[in-house]
């Protein structure tokens, strides 16, 4: 399965991005053109390559062959993820005009913003683990 990269993207600050964190337990990394993400889909769990080429994502699935409406899900997830749908090029045509921001532009043009949207189940975990924390000692203290 493949998604076609818009025109204005870059894959080098892309995958810059991805690797702040080496303890990023959503995706790993493979090279500077790849990486590698489990998918859950209700019962299923379905482990996915994500490959960027010049003008196109692929998708390649590794263990087990999702079926069509699966696949459209997990579509839609990378094209949300990687912000794939937005139209910069009215950006970009104004940002030029701007004494400030077009030299910003000139390095990062083709930088999109990549949405976290795993990232809330661990902050959830960490809300509530703080609470428990909190809690328990003060629990203990009454028995």
């Amino acid at each position: 399965m493949t998604i076609p990269l818009p025109d204005v993207f870059n894959r080098k600050l892309l995958f810059q991005y991805l690797l702040r964190s080496p303890n990023e337990i959503t995706f790993r990394i493979i090279n500077k053109t790849s990486l590698v993400k489990l998918f859950q889909l209700s019962e299923r769990l379905i482990l996915c390559q994500l490959e960027f080429h010049d003008s196109k994502l692929t998708l390649s699935f590794k263990d087990i062959e999702p079926n069509l409406a699966e696949k459209q899900v997990i579509k839609a997830y990378c094209i949300s993820w990687f912000d794939l749908e937005t139209d910069l090029e009215a950006f970009y045509e104004v940002a030029e005009k701007d004494s400030i921001i077009n030299p910003i532009i000139k390095n990062q043009k083709g930088l999109r913003m990549v949405k976290a949207p795993d990232h809330l189940r661990p902050l959830a975990g960490v809300s509530l683990g703080s609470r428990l924390i909190y809690h328990l000692p003060i629990l203990a203290k009454k028995l």
